[in-house]
């Protein structure tokens, strides 16, 4: 594969191994060992979780069928890679499996701590936006946007992909035209410690609305894709007497795990529209949660922990979550722009 050097900006490596020498080139298959390496340096920066191995990266990222080596750009310092950003259409936002090429993102952005870190976070940042511009993308994110994550899916200890949490990067967006699209938080609840709130509402809810466990099926094939190593189930509220669907809660494996006992997570939550503020989202969650303490076998077996990393376009999921007593910490934020076309 041919070397492209594409310097957006000056900069000076803090350990230069050609001194003066940066170059910013598209991926090649010997890359993943120093890659895992690139990524391992990272992890006193917000939002990492690791360590990772190259084996890992293999698997969640170029192992992936629609991977496009010429959407992934590491920076050089001499021959050795110290840097890198990744780059990628997204699936039809209407659920399809299809790409739509006027949506894209840039799944993440990995520049270890080191002189001109900014300067190098702008470079890779403007080598992504070329890449998805000369695709026909029209809007452009970094961080995670959509409900099937193409990349990284469990590299980040959580059952979502990343979003942006770190300073540094967050000063090189805003600098280049980016504003927040969404904010995330991450709930977790101790499953061992979890008191059922006394409620009237969820009471009366229970002689309208049957919830059951059913087996997880992917939408289409580019969730099924992006998936493949988790195992769903799926809570179904049915309207009683009707038997009409009115909500779906989805539990997910987490994989890697980093916390120390088994955990399951949220993945979404849907409640049709006229039953909303009915406390319905907090019932279908609440039916997961007691699933989840008596369940004695199958992939879930044994958890002691739910996680729910949501954004802010999911309000019914944050409003379950905190009636429902999670835990609550800042988990970063999804940005967005308009991509314009690059004059001569």
């Amino acid at each position: 594969m041919p070397q492209h050097c594409q310097p957006s900006c000056a900069f000076t490596p803090s350990s230069p191994s050609v001194p003066g020498v940066m170059c910013i080139r598209s991926f090649r298959n010997s890359d993943p060992p120093a890659l895992a390496e690139t990524w391992n340096r990272c992890q006193n920066l917000p939002g990492f979780f690791g360590p990772v191995t190259y084996q890992q990266l293999e698997q969640f990222v170029f192992g992936k069928s629609y991977f496009d080596p010429n959407s992934f750009f590491v920076a050089c310092d001499g021959s050795t890679p110290i840097a890198f950003a990744h780059a990628c259409l997204l699936p039809a936002f209407g659920g399809g499996a299809a790409l739509d090429s006027s949506h894209g993102t840039v799944c993440l952005i990995a520049v270890p701590e080191q002189v001109g870190r900014e300067c190098l976070v702008e470079a890779l940042l403007r080598n992504c936006e070329d890449y998805l511009r000369n695709r026909g993308a029209e809007r452009l994110y970094v961080g995670e946007v959509g409900p099937w994550p193409p990349f990284y899916y469990g590299l980040f200890g959580g059952f979502r992909g990343p979003a942006v949490m770190d300073p540094g990067i967050v000063r090189v967006l805003l600098r280049n035209g980016y504003t927040s699209y969404c904010e995330h938080w991450l709930f977790r609840l101790d499953l061992t410690q979890y008191t059922a709130p006394l409620d009237d509402i969820l009471s009366g809810l229970s002689s309208r609305v049957v919830v059951q466990p059913e087996t997880g099926v992917s939408q289409n094939w580019w969730a099924a894709s992006c998936l493949a190593y988790y195992q769903d189930v799926d809570f179904v509220g049915r309207e009683i007497p009707s038997d009409r669907v009115v909500a779906r809660l989805k539990l997910r494996t987490v994989d890697p795990n980093r916390n120390p006992v088994n955990t399951a997570g949220v993945a979404s939550l849907q409640i049709t529209s006229d039953w909303g503020n009915q406390g319905l989202d907090s019932f279908v969650l609440f039916r997961a949660i007691q699933w989840l303490r008596a369940n004695d076998s199958g992939d879930f077996r044994g958890c002691r922990l739910l996680e729910a990393q949501v954004d802010s376009t999911a309000p019914a999921l944050i409003a379950a979550c905190r009636f429902h007593r999670f835990q609550e910490s800042p988990g970063g934020f999804t940005f967005c722009k308009t991509a314009r076309m690059q004059t001569a």
